[in-house]
């Protein structure tokens, strides 16, 4: 008797195992609800995922749709990648059928500024933000403002070729600096010990090339009178440097933004990164290209209009040279 109980059980579980494997994992389940994962909170710029899962877990008679609230703020692609788009707070809505389910998102900014400060040496910073007075510093002395005809002097001061425009996104302001239009800074920085220049330091320019316009854009002639050649540009091509150091083999395209970073420390090395990445590593330069007026420098600017249009979203200086890893934590555009 216990013999044919045995059997016949073994049988049973026999049966009901063959008829579990007949059905495939989920096959019929229908969707109960939604379940979704962590709130995100993320900077401006950056991309996050957002999480939801089917309940029950093994259901497959799903297919889940996601909207913003507020895509300015964050907007969210059909499987759930967000974009951080502007400063603020939005819901997502992961919704099947008649089920729905939201995940709160804010979206918050490091600013250029604090990057900046967190940073030991910024004796300089200029954001463009008061339309009344383009020059003002946030750190250090207001920029002056010059506009002047092809083999002349700087003259008299002038907003002449200057407007306030848009920036690289919805809160930032910018400055056009328009053909023959310059900024004289007086950066504020003391010679270099043992010389009567400034063989020392690190300019950071947020820019934008726009389009309709060809010919050279100059970031920065050394001299205060504006009697150099151009010290740095970016030629039609879109490459950046000048003779002396070579050009970059990357190209800073037209209408689009860039961070751009300029070091030196002469003797030893003269540098330029853009977005954080090297584009180009000079050698020793003791002739003093590139070293600077103790009195000042000028942000565009060149001697035979090889100076033009150019939209500046902001110009920090530091009186010294950045590491590679303090240049990187600035970030680009």
């Amino acid at each position: 008797m216990k013999i044919i109980f045995i059997k016949g059980f073994s049988l049973l579980c026999g049966c009901l195992m063959l008829l579990s494997c007949s059905n495939k994992l989920g096959d019929g389940i229908n969707l109960k609800g939604i379940e979704v994962g962590a709130d995100l909170r993320l900077n401006v710029g950056e991309k996050g995922k957002a999480l939801a899962y089917p309940d029950p877990w093994d259901c497959t008679n799903y297919e889940f749709t996601w909207t913003s609230a507020n895509t300015d703020v964050a907007s969210v692609d059909a499987y759930g990648n967000v974009t951080a788009n502007d400063v603020g707070t939005t819901t997502l809505t992961v919704s099947q059928g008649s089920y729905s389910a939201q995940i709160s998102v804010e979206v918050y900014e490091v600013t250029l500024q604090e990057k900046l400060e967190a940073v030991n040496g910024l004796v300089g910073f200029w954001e463009f933000s008061d339309a009344s007075n383009f020059g003002k510093a946030t750190v250090g002395k207001d920029l002056i403002s010059y506009h002047r005809t092809e083999n002349a002097v700087l003259g008299t001061p002038s907003t002449e070729g200057i407007t306030q425009v848009a920036g690289f996104n919805k809160r930032d302001k910018a400055i056009q600096i328009g053909h023959q239009s310059l900024l004289f800074c007086d950066h504020g920085l003391s010679a270099t010990t043992g010389s009567d220049l400034v063989r020392q330091y690190t300019l950071v320019y947020d820019i934008n090339r726009p389009s309709g316009e060809s010919g050279f854009a100059t970031l920065l002639n050394t001299s205060v009178t504006n009697a150099n050649d151009q010290d740095i540009a970016i030629n039609d091509a879109g490459n950046i440097g000048v003779g002396t150091s070579g050009y970059s083999s990357n190209t800073i395209s037209r209408d689009k933004w860039y961070r751009v970073v300029i070091v030196l420390k002469a003797d030893e090395y003269f540098r330029i990164y853009v977005n954080g990445n090297k584009w180009l590593e000079g050698s020793s330069y003791s002739d003093d290209r590139f070293a600077l007026d103790p009195l000042g420098t000028l942000i565009m600017g060149d001697d035979d209009s090889d100076d033009h249009t150019v939209l500046l979203s902001s110009v920090a200086i530091f009186n010294r040279p950045l590491t590679t890893d303090e240049i990187t934590s600035l970030g680009g555009l």
